[in-house]
């Protein structure tokens, strides 16, 4: 790719991108208010953790019907279509205090966020090559976990009893909807087709666990983070900086990790990361005998390397397919990443309310432990797969994945 269409291709991903980081700005703000609201009201971590929940499965449900979205509307009304959506929810859930109500609720912001994120995922891997899917998804990231980030110090600004706490979200999620409604029409279009996620976790498991467990060891953070923040007694102040600072450090590695995979393969680097992941998590599980300033420096570092789990596992089992099954690929490892979304907060909330804090870590270091031992036995027995070329399906009717007809499953 000359500069020239660098240049152009760059250009055709920012606005997108903008949408995206603002409406993500309010709801970084808005999951960890959720966790605080309900605890401030009286509910158990363990109740806490079942409306945490609800957000997942709503994201797992609305990642099986983006596909057929996008086909009829395209990507531009479907993220419009889902972040009006979120407004007309958020509006409702201002309205009610009763816990019924907000597990409803909840699954529908859930479904929402599944619309922006899968056509967001889909409309960069559309828009890349071989050598820059790995740099592409890593603005994704860098996008989400920005404005994420930046969302959590709103916490300090906006009392958790006002309408306001609602107020900021609904005015952030439509603000999003101005720069993608500037753009007029895509070079693409999407054809939906009956699939099922088998096909993907025969050709790659290894990609799909590293989904799995991505969506366990980052949503645990980013949803229980407050509430261990409360259970070892740190400030208001202090758990917006742990939660701020943390979900900032997300976007400190992930254009150089994204290049490293480019050049090196994403199986070598993503095993490299789930090791120095579970060496942070199993550090930060100690965390009694540290003081508050080591917790959050090692919190950044685990920010900046857990966060980038999921897009080298995208970006890897993406590389076993045709680019034409972008939307099919990130849709159906989305509702693997939900899965880990929806079991991670509950596999640790029991855990935190009935043994220890300390916990919370310690769970996050078992599972970047399996993902590390599992890659490094694939890296010693299996030969690294090379990165498909670009195809259309004309060109290469032997990438286009069947269910009937599939590649010859990698080893796991």
């Amino acid at each position: 790719m000359n500069n020239k269409n660098s240049f152009a291709t760059y250009r055709s991903i920012i606005l997108p991108i903008i949408s995206f980081a603002i409406i993500m700005l309010g709801q970084g703000y808005f999951n960890t208010f959720v966790s605080i609201k309900l605890q401030a009201t009286g509910f158990q971590t363990s109740i806490i953790a079942v409306v945490i929940a609800s957000y997942f499965i709503g994201l797992v449900l609305g990642s099986l019907g983006v596909e057929k979205l996008l086909a009829s509307i395209g990507h531009v009304q479907t993220f419009i279509f889902c972040a009006c959506t979120n407004i007309v929810t958020t509006t409702l859930l201002s309205l009610t205090t009763n816990f019924w109500h907000w597990i409803l609720f909840r699954a529908l912001m859930g479904a929402c966020a599944a619309g922006l994120f899968i056509t967001l995922q889909s409309w960069l891997l559309l828009s890349s090559t071989p050598a820059t899917k790995g740099k592409f998804l890593s603005l994704y990231m860098i996008s989400l976990n920005g404005a994420q980030g930046c969302g959590q110090f709103l916490l300090n600004t906006i009392d958790s009893s006002h309408h306001l706490s609602f107020l900021s979200f609904i005015l952030l999620a439509a603000s999003a909807v101005i720069p993608i409604s500037l753009i007029k029409k895509l070079p693409w279009s999407v054809s939906p087709v009956k699939r099922t996620i088998l096909p993907i976790l025969k050709q790659s498991p290894f990609g799909v666990l590293g989904c799995l467990i991505a969506g366990m060891i980052v949503n645990s953070f980013h949803t229980l983070g407050p509430i261990f923040g409360g259970q070892i007694n740190l400030s208001m102040l202090q758990i917006s900086q742990m939660m701020g600072f943390t979900i900032l450090g997300g976007i400190c590695l992930q254009w150089p990790i994204g290049h490293l995979a480019d050049l090196f393969g994403r199986l070598k680097v993503l095993t490299v990361v789930a090791s120095i992941v579970c060496l942070l998590t199993l550090t930060l599980s100690m965390h009694l005998f540290l003081p508050y300033w080591v917790v959050l420096a090692l919190c950044v570092l685990f920010g900046a390397f857990s966060f980038t789990l999921y897009p080298l596992s995208i970006a890897y089992t993406c590389d076993q397919f045709s680019i034409n099954q972008a939307v099919y690929i990130t849709g159906s490892l989305m509702i693997i990443y939900g899965s880990g979304s929806i079991l991670g907060p509950l596999c640790s909330a029991f855990p935190m309310q009935y043994l220890h804090s300390s916990s919370f870590f310690f769970n996050m270091a078992m599972l970047s432990f399996l993902l590390f031992i599992i890659g490094l036995w694939k890296i010693i027995r299996s030969p690294i797969l090379p990165i498909l070329p670009t195809a259309t399906i004309e060109e290469k009717p032997d990438l286009i994945l069947e269910e009937e007809s599939i590649h010859k499953a990698e080893p796991f």
